[in-house]
């Protein structure tokens, strides 16, 4: 979903908290298909449908906000849209049941792309 400005910050330090000791993810793409996301404290590894990957650096730059550097991909759509160094800015904005609200900046691109970031681990927390 295409934003035209920032949305209001309102994910709480317990939530940031809650997902950053969370380790699996996924969303869907715009298709529909869903992809899984496993991260570390250093990677953010992305594993879609037809079995390829995507393997970016994943840093944190403050409370709600971090950053993931590309550095490679054997996935079509991805090394095609993406080359090594390119850096893509996320902020967790809220969070829903079973979901936070993501928003992505990508340098060079005045828009604002929002999405939902699913963890299953937290459908048992509630």
């Amino acid at each position: 979903m295409k934003l035209n400005a920032r949305p209001e910050i309102k994910v709480s330090d317990k939530e940031i908290n809650q997902f950053k000791n969370n380790s699996n993810f996924y969303y869907f793409e715009y298709s529909g298909e869903k992809t899984l996301v496993n991260t570390d404290k250093k990677y953010w590894t992305e594993i879609f449908e037809d079995g390829t990957s995507s393997k970016l650096l994943y840093t944190w730059l403050g409370k709600n906000k971090f950053e993931l550097e590309f550095i490679e991909s054997n996935n079509n759509t991805r090394k095609n849209f993406s080359k090594k160094g390119d850096k893509y800015f996320y902020e967790i904005i809220n969070k829903e049941s079973n979901y936070y609200w993501v928003i992505v900046e990508i340098p060079g691109q005045s828009e604002i792309l929002k999405f939902k970031l699913f963890n299953e681990k937290l459908n048992f927390l509630h």
